[in-house]
């Protein structure tokens, strides 16, 4: 997975196990991130504060499986009472 910043842990749960989800992702501003498939994820968190994050150019890329053809500079899924400023 070609993620520029991460917010959470929600990519990586299994159902066989009890991770649970980030209570607090504290804040997350002031941050750059170019060309990757998904430049900002927030997947699998309670609470934070994110935003002013400066995202661009998101870049689909290719696995021994062929083209992802997915990218986005921002996704979310499952993020609580966070404040996300875009």
């Amino acid at each position: 997975m070609r993620f520029g910043i991460m917010i959470g842990q929600e990519p990586w749960w299994q159902s066989t196990h009890n991770y649970g989800f980030v209570s607090n992702a504290g804040s997350v501003f002031n941050n750059i991130a170019r060309r990757a498939a998904i430049n900002l994820a927030i997947d699998g968190i309670a609470s934070g504060s994110i935003g002013t994050n400066t995202l661009s150019d998101p870049d689909p890329f290719y696995t021994a499986a062929g083209w992802c053809a997915a990218s986005s500079n921002y996704t979310a899924h499952f993020l609580g009472n966070a404040s996300v400023l875009r």
